[in-house]
């Protein structure tokens, strides 16, 4: 039951990065501050310093990666992030994902987020020894042969599984 619940949740995060995929990357988070890092920064900077302080992040629910990233976030160490040290964090971030690096979007605790524990970005052969099919199919999905999975092998992956349905029953 816990695996067909893993893959289910797998796949649901796998849908949701190939519909913002298809809309080009654009979509709207509840408020719409999630897309509009002006309106975000605004919200999170409650004192109006115009820098958002620790406590400041951990106060707002929404911004929990943000708070467990915040070190590394804060590039001068000042414990205070600037608009310009969350501009170069996202674009980091945007080109570890083009190249299947780092960490990828998920959302909530499902699919790739749930099996990637070390919060690497990837999952390991460990790691995806934990659901049997994907353990199973683990050799198949690692395209690269690094012995770790991307978000864009996993993707590549169902989508190759759409695209065969007497094979759907893969991962």
């Amino acid at each position: 039951m816990k695996l067909k619940l893993l893959l289910l949740a797998l796949s649901a995060s796998t849908l949701f990065f190939l519909n913002a995929q298809a809309e080009g990357g654009k979509g709207n988070s509840s408020k719409g501050e999630g897309r509009n890092p002006a309106k975000m920064f605004e919200k999170l900077d409650s004192d109006g310093n115009g820098a958002i302080s620790l406590a400041e992040v951990q106060a707002e629910e929404r911004a929990k990666r943000m708070a467990e990233n915040f070190s590394t976030i804060d590039t001068n160490g000042d414990g205070e992030l600037t608009p310009e040290e969350l501009k170069a964090h996202k674009e980091t971030r945007r080109k570890q994902q083009a190249e299947g690096k780092g960490p990828q979007k998920a959302k909530g605790k499902g699919g790739m987020k749930m099996l990637d524990t070390d919060e690497s970005g990837s999952i390991s052969r460990q790691e995806a020894d934990k659901a049997e099919r994907i353990s199973e199919k683990f050799d198949d999905i690692d395209t690269d042969g690094n012995g770790e999975l991307s978000g864009v092998e996993i993707r590549d992956h169902m989508q190759a599984l759409k695209s065969k349905p007497s094979q759907s029953k893969s991962i």
